[in-house]
């Protein structure tokens, strides 16, 4: 990826953010993937 854009402004990535401890929705994160993985037998 490249510094800056064809427009001359600072480029900005589009992947999302690295995993943080400090992460306060990771509860909420781990409850739908378990829901999700029940529904499919997984579990």
């Amino acid at each position: 990826m490249h510094e800056t854009c064809s427009c001359g402004e600072k480029a900005e990535t589009t992947r999302p953010q690295k995993y943080s401890p400090d992460d306060k929705y990771v509860a909420y994160r781990r409850q739908g993937k378990e829901e999700g993985r029940k529904k499919a037998g997984l579990l």
